[in-house]
Formats: structure tokens, sequence, C-alpha cells
């Protein structure tokens, strides 16, 4: 099929190339969805944190499902819509602390950047302050 821009594509079968059906179905086009990234990346057992899933061409429309997946077990959280790039998702509860691959899927096909399966996000079992930022300020606030 040749590229085609965003829209309803009238689309009609043929056997040899020559003689064309009568009748025609009409083919919904859009850009291909693209996942950038993640954030945050860092979230607790108890799950509940929303998770914003970065990237473009989401649409309305669509129904989405964060993946969560290690290799021991996959558990699915609902998509919402926010913009055109932006889904949000719940993490869901985790069983123990690990790093895990989170994947956008719409209608059973995961949409991600093409560098890897998903992107990581990884469960601790409580949080820690790892570091504040700004390191110095001011006595007066």
């Amino acid at each position: 099929m040749p590229p085609v821009g965003s829209g309803h594509i009238a689309v009609r079968v043929t056997n040899n190339g020559v003689e064309m059906s009568q009748e025609q179905v009409v083919f919904d086009a859009h850009p291909g969805y693209l996942v950038s990234g993640i954030a945050p990346t860092v979230g607790v057992l108890g799950g509940g944190l929303v998770v914003d899933v970065h990237g473009r061409g989401f649409r309305a429309e669509d129904s989405f499902e964060c993946v969560f997946a290690s290799l021991r077990e996959t558990r699915k959280s609902a998509g919402v819509y926010v913009s055109w790039s932006l889904i949000s998702c719940e993490s869901p509860v985790w069983e123990s602390a690990e790093t895990v691959n989170v994947s956008l899927v719409l209608e059973g096909e995961s949409w991600t950047d093409g560098r890897h399966d998903g992107h990581v996000f990884e469960y601790v079992a409580e949080w820690r302050a790892r570091g504040v930022m700004p390191s110095v300020g001011g006595s007066g606030g």
C-alpha cells in the first residue's frame, strides 16, 4: 500500500489488477503511534502512581492499556487519553522490588520507540530520598 495521509480512504479489491470490486470499504488511516518515554520511572510496590507515557499520534477515540511486564509476571493498567502526545496510567501493585518494562498497547499491538520492548520502570519497597536539589539555598526560604 502506498503511503497515505490521515483520514478516511475508500478501498476496493481486485484479483487481477484490472477489474475492481463494485463495493468499497472505508479504511481509517492515521500516522503511527510513537512512544518516546515514561515518567516517573520509579514507584513503590503498592502501585497507584500515575505514570505518564509520552509520545505522539495518540487519539481520544482509541483505547489504550499500559503493560508492566517482567520475566515472572505481566500486569495491565487502563490508559487514559490526555492529549495527542500524552497517555496516563496507574502503576499496578507489584509483588517484589524489580525493574520491569512498560509498553503501551492498542488493540493488541505494542507501541514503543523501536529501541526495545518497552521503557524501564523500577519498583521499590519504599520511597527513599536519593538527594535534594538544589543542595544549597538561602536561610529565608
